[in-house]
Formats: structure tokens, C-alpha cells, sequence
């Protein structure tokens, strides 16, 4: 568990007890290109495999990487996959190899889709967020 907690960008390690302002103004500066790369360490994907599910084209990958910094839309949008990791981790208790397989895993409760797929909106993580809660509270999903 402390292997996948290391690995953990910044932004995932320090998002439930960071100022809300401090996190703010980290996104309307954009993320380091770093978080990019950790994310998908984190998640046993490539750069480009995170960069199409946070919606970010393979041109603009490479200016991002070249620049070493994403915009703030960008930023938002790694955010919110990595709060949907930080909480699937939460629920399996750090246990690396079954948070992989339940965010990539197809889901019944979300329509056959993985979870990791339906969080690539920002409607679709509120489902895979309120299915984790079920899932957490014992409700019948």
C-alpha cells in the first residue's frame, strides 16, 4: 500500500486535506505536466491512454509535455480522474491491483461501461462517486 500511496501524483496525495484555495489556484496556474505521467504510473496506463480519457488531443499532449505545465481545463480534467482514483482507492483500502480492476473493469451499474470510461464527464464521475457510495454504504446497486 505505501508503494501505491508514493506513486500518487501531488494533486491525488493532498486532495482531500488541501486548502480548497490552494487547489484552486493550483488548477487556474495548471498542473505540472508531472501529474500526467504520475497518474498514469498509478493507473498501469501511458501518457496518451490518460490523455484520451481526460479528453487532451496527441498534438496538444506534446505542447503540454514540451511546456511542462497543463491549462486549467485540462487540469480540471486530470482532477477529476484523479479524485475518482483517490476515492476507488479509499474504498478498496489502498489495494493497488483491485482499484485497477474495478476502474477498468466493465460495471454493470454503470450500463457495462468501466468506471474509468463513465468518469471521463464530469456527469459520469458523479455516477461512478454516488456508485462508490453505495457500494461503501451497502446499498443494492
Amino acid at each position: 500500500m505505501r508503494v501505491f500511496l508514493r506513486q500518487m501524483p501531488v494533486a491525488l496525495i493532498h486532495a482531500p486535506n488541501a486548502d480548497a484555495w490552494e487547489l484552486i489556484e493550483q488548477v487556474r496556474r495548471g498542473l505540472p505536466y508531472k501529474e500526467v505521467t504520475q497518474l498514469g504510473k498509478v493507473l498501469g496506463i501511458d501518457d496518451e491512454e490518460l490523455a484520451r480519457l481526460a479528453s487532451i488531443s496527441p498534438r496538444t499532449l506534446a505542447r503540454r509535455r514540451e511546456a511542462r505545465r497543463l491549462n486549467s481545463l485540462e487540469s480540471e480534467r486530470i482532477l477529476r480522474l484523479v479524485h475518482i482514483v483517490r476515492l476507488t482507492r479509499d474504498f478498496f483500502r489502498g489495494e493497488t491491483t483491485a482499484v485497477r480492476d474495478w476502474l477498468f473493469d466493465e460495471n454493470a451499474a454503470l450500463h457495462g461501461q468501466a468506471p474509468i470510461e463513465v468518469a471521463t464527464t464530469e456527469v459520469g464521475a458523479r455516477e461512478v462517486e454516488n456508485l462508490l457510495g453505495r457500494l461503501a454504504h451497502g446499498v443494492p446497486v
